[in-house]
Order: C-alpha cells, then structure tokens, then sequence
C-alpha cells in the first residue's frame, strides 16, 4: 500500500491515506485475503464483497501504519490496489503502467464492445508510474463459482463475440513467428524456476509442430474469465476485470476454462480431441463445440480442427509470455512461477498426447 498513496491520494481527489495521523483520518488495519480498512468500515466491507464466511478471521486484523478516511475499502491486487468507494458508488482500479502496460485500453475497449455487461468507465488517467480507471460500482452483485459453470459460459461467450468485437485475420506463419520471437525475449526476471528454457522450448516444439498454411484470429478477449470476474446485477451477467485481457488468439478464453485444471483429458487427450465437435463435459465444460459455432456463425468463418489446435497452443503460450511480465514484482514472482508451471505441465501433456 505504501506505493500507492500518492496514486491513491491523486486518483480521489483529495488528502484520502497518509502515513501519518492526520484530523479526519483513521488507523487502517489489514484483514486476510490482502483486504485493507478502517474498522468503522467493516460492516460495509463484509456486505459489498460478500465476507460473510470470513467473520471469524476478519475479526483479527493487524494495523498497517498508515490511516485512511471513513468509507475507502482497499483491495491489495497484482501490481496495484483496487479502492472501493462505497458512498459516491466508484471502485477506483490502480495498477503500475510498467506491468500493466493496457490496462486503462482493455478497460476502455471492453466498455465499448459490451457497454451493458460492463461497468461503466467514469474516469481514466495516469498518475505517477500508475494507471487509473474509475468505474461505477456494480449494484446488487453476485459471484459466480464453478458449479454450473458451463451454463454460465453459454451466456457469457456471446457477449464478447459481437460485431463490435471484430476478429483480426492473420498468416498462421507470421503469427507463430511473433508469438516465438516474443518468447525469445523472456531471459530477465526473478523466476527461479529450472524449467523456464525447457518449457519454452515446448512450446516452440508444439507452434511449430501444429503450425501450417492457414489462417489465424486475433479476437479482443477478457483474459481471466472465471468466475470470480462475472457477476450479476438485475438479472444480467457483468464481466469485471479486464486487466489481463486485449488483442489474443480467439480461442484464449476458452482455453483459460482448463487452463487450472492440468490433469484434465483437454490436454491429456489433446492430439485425438476434435474439438470444433466436443461436448464432453470434461473437455472446456462441455462449450468447445458451441464456442466455435457461435464463433462461426457470428463472423463468417470456417473454423478447422488445424486451426483450433494451433490457436490453443498460441493461447498457451501467450498467457506464458502475459504471466512472465506480469508478475515481475519480489512480492508476486512466486505467483507468476505457478502459472508457468502449469503452462509447462500443460505442454508436457499435449506432447505426450
């Protein structure tokens, strides 16, 4: 927190946290899951973000040295902190531009392509070495959890495969070729993993193995659609949390859906999968078929199963390359290390498929 005061302080407009205590301000105290408020606040935080399950640990708290207004909650995120501002209805998104360097344009874009599934952006600007988007707060929110997941996906795929969501057409070859000269860069960072070379050198082995003369698609995609970043307001599904999203092989999104899940029969199974006609509900919950259907019928196109596997392999390796630079910081590299890990598992499966 102690980096984003003065983003903080900028981005509302006023003398809002401080180091030290000031008239007005109050000890702000840190609670679990890198949750930060004054205690006068408290029972507002366990009714926006739904804490309830937490009451017994957020009955400890420990005070973090710096003192805050009454009404501010503050949320600790990758490379940033998320500031609630429940009596004006704001959340004020701050992230360091260096790590984050599309955020206020995956932000921005994505209120355009799908305005009323979105929060409305109010506000966008930088701050010091920090980017900041104001949003209208989501009212009477929801989150989703995996149960029934494939249900919620159905509903959610199609609000970003619209018109206003045009695909970017590309050469297979000159896709791969940028997404290897791309890995090529990644040599400086404080991943002490051993199995950093090996894994990209798999996923050069599989672009290459899976690479051929057609075409490939560039889509505008959220970029960590779980459930935690889908919500519900007035009967509607909201998708949250942009950061990690932009310009990705189309198929990104629907990759993301196992990507945690590594043991899964999607990559097991990889080389045998004809995804454009699975249903299997241990395969993508089920939506590879309906994913590529709607993804065809909406724009024109003719999807192969040549093309898809390449696309899923671009997408593996472009969440390893957003990964690697995104978490960059001493306090988030052991984060970062764990999704790599998972890309290399991952790998290591199709290869043997």
């Amino acid at each position: 927190m102690y980096n984003y005061i003065t983003a903080v302080n900028h981005a509302l407009g006023r003398k809002a946290l401080a180091e030290e205590e000031m008239p007005g301000l109050l000890p702000l105290n840190f609670f679990a899951k890198s949750f930060f408020c004054i205690n006068d606040d408290l029972r507002a935080a366990k009714s926006l973000l739904q804490l309830d399950a937490w009451d017994r640990i957020l009955g400890k708290s420990s005070y973090t040295g710096l003192y805050s207004v009454k009404g501010l909650l503050y949320i600790a995120s990758l490379n940033g902190v998320v500031v609630i501002d429940y009596p004006n209805q704001l959340v004020y998104k701050i992230l360091l531009t260096k790590f984050e360097p599309n955020f206020i344009d995956n932000e921005v874009s994505a209120n355009s392509i799908c305005s009323k599934h979105t929060p409305k952006v109010v506000n966008y600007f930088f701050s010091g070495d920090c980017s900041v988007v104001v949003q209208r707060m989501i009212q009477g929110r929801r989150r989703k959890t995996w149960k029934r997941w494939g249900s919620v996906l159905e509903r959610v795929f199609p609000l970003l495969m619209t018109q206003k969501n045009s695909p970017i057409r590309l050469s297979s070859v000159e896709y791969v070729t940028e997404i290897k000269e791309s890995l090529s860069r990644l040599d400086h960072s404080p991943f002490s993993s051993k199995s950093h070379g090996t894994t990209k050198a798999n996923l050069i082995f599989l672009l290459q193995k899976y690479s051929g003369s057609f075409s490939q698609y560039q889509l505008f995609s959220h970029g960590d659609l779980t459930p935690n970043n889908v919500m519900e307001e007035s009967g509607r599904h909201m998708l949250i949390d942009f950061a990690n999203g932009g310009q990705l092989s189309f198929s990104y999104d629907l990759m993301l859906q196992d990507f945690y899940f590594t043991k899964k029969s999607t990559w097991k199974n990889f080389d045998k999968i004809k995804f454009k006609k699975n249903q299997d509900s241990n395969i993508f919950f089920g939506k590879s078929s309906y994913f590529f259907s709607h993804f065809e019928k909406e724009y024109n196109v003719n999807l192969t199963e040549s093309l898809i596997k390449l696309s899923l392999i671009i997408s593996l390796s472009e969440i390893y390359i957003k990964n690697y630079l995104r978490h960059q910081s001493d306090k988030e590299w052991k984060d970062g290390e764990a999704m790599l890990k998972n890309v290399d598992d991952i790998c290591r499966s199709i290869k043997l498929s």
